[in-house]
């Protein structure tokens, strides 16, 4: 994995892989030892700090505006002793310019902290003091989570929410989906009343109930933010210069001289008191959490790290072999070394401000406990031979895995191919959206415009109403007017006025209503001679051969072509021919209706004869006769229906007729029941224009006598007044 990714990461930071078990352990621990989890969180990680540049990330690469801001530093401690890491969300403006920056901001945070102090952790604080919605950017949180769950594994002590809204509830479940279950139980949501259950008073500000005055500032930044916690009593008192090199040159010839002759040093006097500081190296194991205060030992005392260094080279390279430094306070002369030997590496912040300067031996290495540490030495390189083989085997593991990931990259791939096509119909559904966007705002404001037009449409109504009423009001007063002058009028011409008017009105009644009754009369006269066929009632049927056909005989008396057709009840029984015809004006038509064999004729049949009268410009083919018949109103059809009559005499009326021609009707018969047809219709209309006549006389005389009645009294009352 390493050697085929030169190109992928940053050769750097490949090396310090290769060369630093304990960070392949914290991936390791971090991913609870499963190896496919471990190497993708090693991927993510190495690509990242590659991406963002980490190693070569420095002060003047960041926007000063952003140190300027305030809203990330590191300052404090909690009670544990792990550094605090502000986050001040109400300085943080969501802002998509600068999420690039905001996220190498942080990166130089925790790249910085982890160089100087590698291996401690840290407790980060959300201080949502006066926040809201607005300051809360969901993709740099997101990022803020993946630095602790992926880049920098095992660094997250605690993540401490303080005085969240409640309105943020909602952002703040999904943020929980987005951390593990080893980092939601690190999550901790606390207020001004139960804040000092993590963090002591002297470390939180006057606004959380503490006591630090402590105030962020730029330039420069501040590097005793990564000494050790102030103590109870004040600060340690650090010597000068030329102190630390006399300190560092007797602390040089009092080890060389404890590791030849293991021989106790003494401690010196200095003015009235004798003060003695004693070094113990207990070795534990590396996840040990000892180690953590080791490092805030000799980060706190300067003079101690450069004795150390020593140490380091009599007994080797001591990052193979860790180790924890228990300091104990400088003492007086009559103390007990059992009082050190009782101390504990939690009581540092209570250590005391020395009252003496001193200017003696530094260190004090038992005999015994250099065997020990000799023993402890060769314990411990046993146990780095067994983690290199576990090392080895998981190496091979890897090995074993790049397939594995080869062929899930690949799946990757095509994934992302299809979210790419899938963004792609987003988008162009989103265009057609802000489309449909755009045609509904449109058709809104044509909806407004229609109702500022229909509310002036209603309010010139209004005002044409005013006018009528105005206009009626005019009208009664030219009514009260014209009775003013009528009465000023002589009444017999405006009488005769009247009667010629009403005679006008009369004649012209009486026009229309002749009209009327002409036309009345001639609808009635056609449905009556559409009706005209023989027989009328009736068909006879017979039993024998010559009584199983009948003869229907359609006149047509208009002057217009007439389309019939006959229907029966029993299809399969009758045969119509023609069924479906038309006939020519002042023509006759014969339809032949017979029994098919093997059928016998019953008074339930019955035949349906239908006749319209068809205009001049209607063709008389099958198609526009099928044409007309589905266009006709319902009112234009004539319907005559026949009964069956069956005969019980063998004679029928019409066996002769079809028996032998010479008994059909002649010509001369036809014309005379033609004539005879059309007399009685002309009588019918005679007598219809003849009911109108006496009914109109009525009407008339109705009228005649209303008018008098008004006359004589409109000259009662004027002869009266």
């Amino acid at each position: 994995l390493l050697t085929e990714s030169q190109d992928k990461y940053d050769s750097r930071d490949l090396e310090k892989l290769q060369k630093d078990d304990a960070l392949v352990e914290g991936y390791l621990t971090w991913r609870h030892f499963v190896v496919e989890d471990t190497l993708k969180m090693i991927d993510e990680s190495l690509q990242w700090r590659k991406e963002f540049n980490l190693n070569d990330l420095v002060e003047s690469s960041i926007p000063r505006w952003m140190f300027e801001s305030g809203a990330v530093y590191l300052h404090g401690y909690d009670k544990e002793g792990n550094k605090l890491f502000w986050f001040r969300v109400k300085l943080h403006v969501k802002d998509a310019k600068t999420t690039l920056d905001k996220k190498r901001y942080v990166a130089f945070w925790l790249e910085r902290y982890a160089k100087r102090e590698p291996g401690m952790p840290l407790t980060v604080v959300f201080d949502m003091t006066e926040s809201g919605l607005s300051n809360i950017d969901m993709d740099f949180v997101k990022y803020i989570i993946n630095c602790f769950k992926v880049y920098y594994p095992k660094f997250l002590s605690k993540m401490i929410m303080y005085e969240m809204p409640w309105i943020m509830n909602a952002a703040w479940k999904i943020v929980k989906t987005w951390l593990g279950p080893d980092a939601i139980s690190k999550l901790k949501f606390v207020t001004k009343s139960d804040i000092q259950t993590y963090i002591d008073p002297e470390h939180l500000p006057p606004y959380m109930g503490g006591t630090d005055q402590f105030k962020y500032s730029y330039p420069p930044l501040l590097d005793d933010d990564f000494q050790s916690p102030i103590s109870e009593n004040g600060p340690i008192v650090s010597e000068d210069e030329s102190d630390i090199k006399d300190i560092e040159s007797e602390s040089k010839d009092t080890l060389e001289s404890s590791f030849n002759s293991e021989q106790s040093i003494k401690p010196k006097k200095h003015g009235h008191a004798d003060v003695t500081c004693e070094f113990r190296f207990i070795f534990v194991s590396p996840t040990s959490a000892a180690r953590a205060q080791r490092k805030r030992v000799f980060s706190s005392f300067r003079f101690v790290f450069l004795t150390f260094t020593r140490v380091r080279s009599a007994l080797g390279d001591w990052r193979k072999v860790p180790a924890v430094v228990k300091v104990v306070n400088f003492i007086e002369d009559g103390q007990k070394s059992d009082e050190l030997d009782r101390g504990e590496p939690g009581r540092l912040r209570g250590a005391r401000k020395p009252t003496t300067t001193f200017k003696g031996t530094l260190l004090h290495i038992r005999k015994s406990e250099l065997g020990d540490i000799k023993s402890d030495l060769r314990d411990r390189k046993s146990e780095l031979g067994d983690i290199k083989s576990d090392l080895r085997d998981i190496k091979s593991d890897l090995r074993d895995r790049k397939s594995d990931l080869r062929d899930r990259k690949s799946d990757l791939r095509d994934r992302k191919s299809d979210l790419q096509d899938r963004k792609s119909d987003l988008r162009v559904m989103k265009l057609d959206l802000r489309d449909m966007k755009s045609e509904m705002r449109d058709r809104k404001s044509d909806l407004r415009d229609r109702k500022s037009d229909l509310r002036d449409m209603k309010s010139d109504l209004r005002d044409r109403k005013s006018d009528l009423r105005d206009m009626k009001s005019d009208l009664r007063d030219m009514k009260s007017d014209l009775r003013d002058r009528k009465s000023d009028l002589e009444m017999k011409s405006d009488l005769r006025v009247m009667k010629s008017d009403l005679r006008d009105m009369k004649s012209d009644l009486r026009d229309r209503k002749s009209d009327l009754r002409d036309r009345k009369s001639d609808l009635r006269v056609m449905k009556s001679d559409l009706r005209d066929m023989n027989p009328a009632e009736e068909l006879s049927f017979g039993a024998k051969e010559s009584d199983k056909k009948c003869l229907i005989i359609l006149n047509n008396v208009t002057k217009n072509h007439v389309a019939f057709k006959v229907r029966t009840t029993a299809p399969e029984k009758y045969r119509v021919k023609p069924s479906n015809s038309s006939c020519e004006p002042g023509a006759s038509v014969d339809i032949v209706v017979s029994l098919h064999g093997g059928f016998q004729a019953s008074p339930q049949d019955r035949f349906l004869v239908m006749a319209a009268e068809m205009e001049s410009s209607t063709g008389a083919t099958i198609p526009e006769l099928s044409q007309f018949w589905k266009e006709v109103s319902r009112a234009k059809i004539m319907e005559h229906r026949l009964r069956c009559h069956v005969l019980e005499s063998p004679k029928s009326i019409l066996s002769n007729s079809f028996d032998s021609p010479s008994v059909m009707p002649t010509n001369d018969q036809q014309d005379l029941q033609t004539m005879l047809m059309r007399v009685m219709v002309t009588n019918s209309r005679l007598e219809q224009k003849l009911e109108m006549c006496l009914w109109m006389q009525k009407v008339l005389l109705v009228l005649l006598s209303f008018l008098l009645a008004l006359s004589f009294t409109t000259a009662y009352s004027l002869w009266t007044s």
